[in-house]
């Protein structure tokens, strides 16, 4: 999150930074629960009780709404697209580093305009 640092402040990195391991734990919920099952039998518990069992989220869960819609706006605005700034802002650094908050149609109207520019 090393651009994140320049672009907000202390609390929401804390936060991104949450949202992010939250992220990871749902993408490898399988492997988590494998190994959590190997801890339980290395102890000769009952891993049935042992486990708090959950279920993964759907991607979209973790899309923000308010965020897309503040990103769009910033796209389409033809003074940023045409002055390069979009490319420097917050939109970038925080498509790259949490990427899983914005949609993958989003994700690739911003490449495409950030990087070829309008057409």
């Amino acid at each position: 999150m090393a651009d994140l640092h320049k672009c907000v402040s202390p609390s929401t990195r804390s936060l991104l930074l949450l949202l992010r391991t939250l992220h990871a734990i749902n993408c490898n919920y399988a492997s988590l629960i494998d190994f959590l099952a190997a801890v339980e039998e290395e102890r000769e518990t009952d891993t049935k009780n042992g486990l708090i069992m959950f279920y993964p989220l759907h991607e979209s869960e973790f899309i923000s709404s308010k965020l897309t819609n503040k990103l769009l706006c910033q796209v389409h605005d033809p003074l940023l697209l045409c002055s390069g700034y979009l490319s420097a802002s917050w939109c970038q650094a925080l498509a790259i580093e949490c990427p899983f908050l914005f949609s993958f149609t989003t994700r690739r109207t911003f490449f495409e305009l950030s990087s070829f520019g309008a057409t």
